[in-house]
């Protein structure tokens, strides 16, 4: 800043400041950056942030605070803020709240040892043609391979290709299991040190070593992250990589910002001008288009003549009335050809993987005199039955005795509906009692333990494991000799228009971790349903994601369109009512003919700890491509403070 500057535009980096606002102006008569980060007075507190802008005059005609020291120089590069400010845009949240996460963190108070990486065997010295040709793209590429170590080695050589003669490379995961996964990979085929890991729950200095390798633009390093790896210092960027694309869990949705890391890697990769690879078994329903339109290139690596486990899609529907009678009060229905997959798998001595998709005893339960759902008083959701612990609620820890009487007729009969982990670890160990079964799920703090020492060998003890699809996300041992999904049906029957997509890649998951010699068996009451029939071929997958594309074209759903979804919560109803009246009002004053408004809805969380909430979705007509329109955040920039915007969600409804 030169000598004559005296303002700046400051990010508050307070969750306090401003809940639509956080930029403030202020005067200074030291010699400011943009970058840095400063102490300033805020109301009757002082408040951090990080001079975004400088200028030599004031904005406005009025009496300016003055700046009270520079906490930090430097602690925010350029290309940061200006990736800050496009996703603020993008994903209407204050600019403040998405620049604190691209602060140079602290250096640790002591000095510690840095780590180094164990080298599991010698380095490759040839590197694939594969991994060559995805180092030498001109243009965004998605790459479809099959899952497993072998894609993921292919971009970790491919990152290291690309940086040879300097640079940085970025690798985005989406969760925590398959960035740990894919570490222990990089020690194997990347040169000792290399790789970087950057993730939540890395200690201030150990970030702090990390983001100083990063922002060193002499040294060449590999970025290994989950979504918030785009937020690092980088200086010279050379290429983006993303693995499983499709996964939802690359959009962050429990606090602002909640962005997509898929589009912040495009963001971040036009900041930097370089270039982004995908990676996927099969396309994305969006990039299907881009691809028509020539906008990705495709390298497909799939192996026709590779071998893949045999599938068997089996009806989930009892064949006899007494057993038809049991499942309705709860018993786990397993189909013969299940249960012969399951013997036959370990009569060869291999281990089994069966796939619930809940935890607890049931989903749900139902009062067998009035047959109403039974409800948890806090949060109007489904109370889960456990095993011998009564009901509980996921949602808010609700918890009710065994005891627990139906708020209708006072009925003490409920009938479980939806099995989850519990009662099909129960059934399997009634029916294979010499067999060991291990059940994994968030009850079994199973995940939240993984980087620790010993959970290999529980798998790799276990004959039958009984999990969540989570373990199927970074299957860390070999692979299973058979996998069984027993209630198929649940995993699209959720009423949101990616649903059906998220299946087909799910089961598709299971068919790339098993056994090629293996089966999987899948039991559904429609045998027949349109992503069981994808799963036959390759051919049959992309004429059932091309449908998909044409449907969603036609009812203008993502990606021909951006979904803006409004939450608001009150312990007033009434009050809450009134609001979502005049929001609906004045978005179609605002956005017009630009966007089609629902009405304001109660959500199927329709209540939480003693709040009513009400949504309002807003589908914004243009191609998701394009930037945020501006109206849309003209409109959200005066959203009362008890209502949350969010683009593009994962769930609508």
């Amino acid at each position: 800043m030169t000598a004559h500057s005296s303002f700046v535009d400051i990010a508050l980096t307070s969750r306090n400041a401003g809940r639509n606002r956080s930029v403030y102006s202020y005067r200074t008569k030291e010699d400011v950056h943009v970058g840095d980060l400063v102490r300033v007075p805020f109301g009757r507190v002082s408040a951090y942030g990080i001079v975004i802008r400088t200028s030599q005059s004031a904005p406005e005609k009025r009496v300016y605070k003055s700046v009270s020291n520079i906490i930090r120089r430097g602690a925010v590069s350029p290309g940061q803020i200006e990736l800050a400010q496009t996703l603020a845009h993008e994903y209407l949240a204050p600019l403040g709240i998405v620049v604190r996460r691209a602060i140079f963190p602290e250096p640790p108070k002591r000095e510690t040892k840095p780590e180094t990486t164990k080298k599991t065997k010698s380095l490759p010295k040839r590197i694939p043609a594969i991994a060559k040709r995805l180092a030498g793209v001109k243009k965004h590429t998605l790459f479809l391979a099959p899952q497993g170590d072998t894609r993921t080695e292919t971009l970790l050589l491919a990152a290291r290709e690309r940086v040879r003669t300097g640079g940085q490379a970025l690798l985005l995961f989406p969760d925590r299991g398959a960035l740990e996964k894919a570490h222990e990979l990089a020690q194997a085929v990347l040169p000792e040190n290399a790789a970087i890991l950057l993730h939540g729950s890395l200690s201030s200095g150990r970030k702090h070593r990390a983001w100083e390798r990063i922002a060193n633009p002499k040294k060449s390093s590999i970025v290994l992250a989950v979504a918030s790896g785009v937020f690092a210092p980088f200086s010279r960027l050379r290429a983006v990589f993303l693995d499983d694309a499709y996964r939802s869990s690359h959009k962050q949705s429990y606090a602002a910002p909640r962005y997509d890391s898929r589009r912040a890697a495009l963001l971040l990769a036009e900041i930097h001008g370089c270039l982004v690879v995908f990676s996927d078994k099969h396309a994305h329903v969006s990039l299907l288009r881009d691809r028509k339109d020539g906008k990705w290139n495709f390298i497909d690596a799939k192996n026709p003549s590779r071998k893949t486990p045999r599938l068997r899609i089996t009806n989930a529907w009892p064949p006899s009335f007494e057993e038809r009678k049991k499942q309705k009060s709860g018993d786990v229905f397993f189909s013969q050809e299940l249960l012969d997959t399951i013997r036959w798998t370990l009569g060869r001595k291999q281990r089994f993987f069966l796939l619930a998709s809940r935890r607890g005893a049931s989903g749900l339960s139902v009062c067998a005199g009035c047959k109403r759902v039974l409800l948890c008083p806090e949060c109007d959701r489904a109370l889960v039955a456990q095993s011998d612990e009564g009901y509980r609620c996921l949602h808010c820890k609700h918890v009710s005795d065994m005891f627990t009487a139906c708020p209708s007729c006072g009925s003490m009969r409920f009938l479980r509906r939806i099995p989850g982990t519990q009662a099909m670890e129960k059934k399997v160990r009634s029916l294979f009692p010499k067999s060991n079964v291990l059940r994994i799920d968030a009850d079994t703090e199973f995940f939240a333990s993984r980087a620790k020492t010993g959970y290999r060998e529980k798998l790799e003890k276990a004959d039958i494991i009984v999990a969540t699809p989570a373990l199927a996300n970074f299957w860390p041992i070999e692979a299973p000799g058979g996998i069984g999904v027993l209630d198929a049906d649940a995993f699209w029957r959720w009423p949101d228009f990616e649903a059906e997509e998220q299946a087909f890649h799910l089961f598709s998951r299971l068919l790339n971790i098993t056994s090629p010699e293996g089966f999987v068996t899948i039991q559904s009451r429609r045998p027949d349903h349109r992503v069981l029939e994808a799963l036959a071929s390759p051919q049959a997958a992309e004429d059932f994601l091309e449908t998909l594309l044409e449907e969603r074209q036609g009812l203008r759903y993502p990606p021909f369109s951006r979904l803006l979804v409004l939450t608001g919560r009150n312990r007033d109803e009434k009050t809450l009512l009134t609001q979502s009246k005049h929001l609906t009002e004045r978005a179609r004053e605002i956005l017009g003919a630009s966007a089609r408004i629902s009405s304001p809805f109660a959500p199927m969380r329709e209540k939480k700890k003693g709040f009513a909430f009400r949504r309002i979705v807003i589908k914004l007509l243009q191609d998701s491509s394009k930037p945020l329109p501006q109206e849309a955040a003209v409109f959200t920039d005066k959203l009362p403070t008890n209502w949350r915007a969010d683009i593009d969600p994962k769930e609508v409804v």
